[in-house]
């Protein structure tokens, strides 16, 4: 099953940390790094929009993107970064509305580390490991749970 266009809450299957940017940012235009972010912090809200392509996602406002093999929310457009059209995936096998989050190109996908500073888990954007079978069994980090929250 497809996302659809809509407003939603994303968090990490494994922990039900809620994923975004962390609440105190630089004011530069520079890439705004996305987390796993720490208990407490309200869910931040995701617009999700379908395209040809796959889905556009963007965190308050901005689409996201690789860079450095991280996720990050693009202020601008910049040379060596651009925003990504993501594949988003159901994974039912893992329960329900949870997700793998992929590159257009499937070569790599969001993966949540240990890697916890002050601002949570970073988000990597690295190659998805998953068991040959039917349904295929993802890692616990891999998955993420995408709940709608704009509809009555």
């Amino acid at each position: 099953m497809s996302l659809e266009n809509g407003v939603y809450i994303i968090s990490t299957k494994e922990q039900g940390r809620h994923v975004g940017r962390f609440p105190v940012e630089d004011l530069s235009l520079r890439p705004k790094q996305l987390f796993a972010l720490p208990q407490g912090i309200e869910a931040p809200k995701f617009i999700i929009e379908k395209n040809d392509k796959g889905h556009k996602i963007k965190a308050f406002g901005a689409p996201t993107g690789v860079w450095n093999n991280s996720l990050f929310a693009f202020l601008i457009e910049l040379g060596e970064a651009q925003p990504e059209d993501w594949v988003i995936t159901a994974q039912p096998q893992h329960g329900g509305n949870v997700y793998t989050v992929e590159k257009q190109d499937r070569s790599a996908g969001w993966i949540h580390d240990d890697s916890d500073d002050h601002r949570g888990f970073h988000i990597d954007v690295k190659p998805l490991i998953s068991t040959k079978s039917l349904p295929p069994q993802f890692l616990p980090t891999e998955l993420f749970v995408f709940t709608r929250i704009d509809r009555d």
